[in-house]
């Protein structure tokens, strides 16, 4: 991704379907074959592999991000979504969001509950040894807070926006976005999600 706008968040979201495949595959899909204690990807043209009792899922790779649309003389924020299939494709998926950005809710005890909220930067640089939660296996994401700052399409001449929008928050800096004095309405938009099977570390 070559084309995503600087200081806003890129979200991944990788998974499978809960739903097994059986019979042909889509030549345009990736799927995973598995069983209990194994699993390969495989694209839908490779033949499957010998795994005892497997069955096989779709496999979603969805990538999220804001970039900058031309349309015509204009130039427009857009929030853009790209999806695995033969090839990683690309679309707009709604005009005018400017910035997004995602605070991770750590549950540090294991308790279920969330002790701190921190930023993608915090997570890639707080981890002990490794210097990235993501990967040590000390904290589990059991919520996230989402911040969607969108833009309107029309400059207003009557208006000046020199306002500050509160986008979570970040030790040792801040994470606002402040208007540059333009013509442009803006919304701040947040919600937060509870992800209630993040600690399940056994599936039965």
């Amino acid at each position: 991704i070559d084309d995503a706008r600087i200081g806003s968040d890129i979200l991944q979201l990788k998974r499978t379907l809960t739903t097994e495949t059986v019979g042909a595959r889509d030549s345009n899909n990736y799927y995973l074959f598995s069983n209990f204690t194994q699993g390969v990807i495989v694209n839908g043209t490779q033949a499957l592999p010998a795994i005892d009792n497997a069955r096989l899922y779709e496999y979603q790779h969805h990538v999220y991000y804001v970039a900058d649309e031309t349309q015509g003389s204009t130039t427009i924020p857009t929030m853009k979504l790209t999806t695995l299939a033969a090839t990683m494709n690309e679309k707009p998926l709604v005009d005018g969001v400017e910035k997004i950005r995602f605070m991770f809710g750590l549950d540090t005890d294991l308790d279920g509950v969330v002790n701190a909220f921190l930023s993608a930067d915090e997570m890639n640089e707080s981890g002990a040894n490794t210097g990235r939660l993501w990967d040590t296996g000390t904290a589990t994401i059991v919520a996230v807070k989402i911040y969607v700052l969108v833009r309107d399409l029309v400059e207003d001449p009557d208006y000046v926006n020199n306002t500050t929008y509160k986008m979570g928050y970040e030790s040792g800096t801040d994470a606002d976005f402040v208007a540059p004095g333009d013509h442009f309405r803006r919304m701040l938009f947040s919600s937060t999600v509870s992800l209630y099977n993040g600690n399940v570390k056994v599936w039965n």
